[in-house]
Order: structure tokens, then C-alpha cells, then sequence
């Protein structure tokens, strides 16, 4: 017989742009909703593949969070820095 298979469209993972602390707690509620997605159509036989946070930083807000923040390139940060790098946002501040 014939077999049709349906599958989902894939969510989008969301985009880094910002400036200050209050964008990356934004981007990251983002990320954590997007990976819940994801984590959602993962099956024993397959799954989606979840896009890396460094990935989903706009280009020139990746080479000047690098310059400023990191002191180096950035091809030169790891997935775990740029987490960290987010993760700090959720570290009670008064300056953002």
C-alpha cells in the first residue's frame, strides 16, 4: 500500500540582536521556548536538530559582543561561553 507522512514545520530558532540584559533574558525565554519545541518532536528513531545559541546570534552583534564581552573572535567562543553569556542575564543587576 501506500503510505503518506505528515510532518511538522520545524520552529524557527530566534535571533540575537540586542544590547543589554533585559535582551538577552528576552533571547533566552526565546531559546527555552524554542528547544521546548523542539524537544517535543525528538522521537527513539529520530528527531529535530536544535540550532546551537552561538548560531543563532545576528553577525555583527556576535563580532561586537566578541570584541567587547570576550576580548577575542568569534569563532573562537564555544557553545558553553555564549550559554554563559546568556545565562548571566538572569543574575540580578542594577545596571542593565
Amino acid at each position: 500500500g501506500q503510505r503518506v507522512a505528515a510532518a511538522p514545520a520545524l520552529p524557527q530558532p530566534p535571533r540575537f540582536e540586542g544590547r543589554t540584559m533585559q535582551d538577552r533574558r528576552n533571547f533566552m525565554r526565546r531559546y527555552e521556548t524554542y528547544l521546548t519545541a523542539i524537544n517535543a518532536l525528538q522521537t527513539q528513531w529520530g528527531g529535530a536538530f536544535a540550532m546551537p545559541v552561538g548560531a543563532c546570534i545576528e553577525s555583527r552583534t556576535k563580532r561586537m559582543v566578541a570584541r567587547y564581552e570576550f576580548n577575542t573572535a568569534p569563532h573562537l567562543i564555544t557553545e558553553e561561553q555564549w550559554i554563559g553569556y546568556f545565562m548571566k542575564a538572569n543574575t540580578p543587576s542594577h545596571v542593565d
